[in-house]
């Protein structure tokens, strides 16, 4: 919270030299970057680390379902209910006001995997883009493919 007016100042400042400015962000920081509306030359865009199928979830589930899918829903999804203390749901809550600012979305996803739960956040939030732009779980290739015993990989037991 106490970001709002460096954030807002730098903003201003870029504005003055760059052709546009694109900010990518938390959801949680939604709050520190409300005033990039005022400056036309930018966008806001939060970034969501869960996959389309968790957001859409999440989303839709918290307002009562505010419309009929045909996609599958699984019988079993946990619920959201205490998980978060009072105080982190007051801060959703609050963040969530300046949320309805922002150009879009990015989403921790690609088409080919998500594509039904991606579909069905744009129809949640009707004027955001929607960006499928992972998955962003770095992997790494191991060119010495040396096989490793399974002993060997439960050592740190002993």
């Amino acid at each position: 919270m106490h970001l709002h007016q460096p954030i807002t100042a730098l903003l201003h400042t870029l504005s003055l030299t760059a052709n546009r400015i694109i900010i990518i962000h938390d959801a949680l920081m939604a709050s520190v970057v409300q005033d990039a509306t005022c400056i036309p030359n930018s966008e806001t865009y939060v970034l969501h680390c869960t996959s389309a199928f968790t957001s859409f979830f999440n989303l839709w589930g918290a307002p009562g379902k505010p419309f009929q899918i045909e996609a599958e829903v699984p019988n079993d999804l946990p619920s959201l209910e205490g998980c978060f203390t009072f105080v982190a749901m007051n801060v959703f809550a609050y963040q969530a006001e300046f949320m309805k600012l922002r150009a879009g979305d990015f989403l921790n996803t690609s088409r080919s995997m998500e594509r039904t739960y991606i579909d069905l956040l744009q129809q949640i939030n009707e004027n955001k883009k929607q960006w499928a732009i992972g998955p962003l779980h770095p992997v790494t290739i191991c060119k010495n493919k040396i096989p490793i015993r399974q002993e060997q990989c439960l050592n740190f037991h002993d």
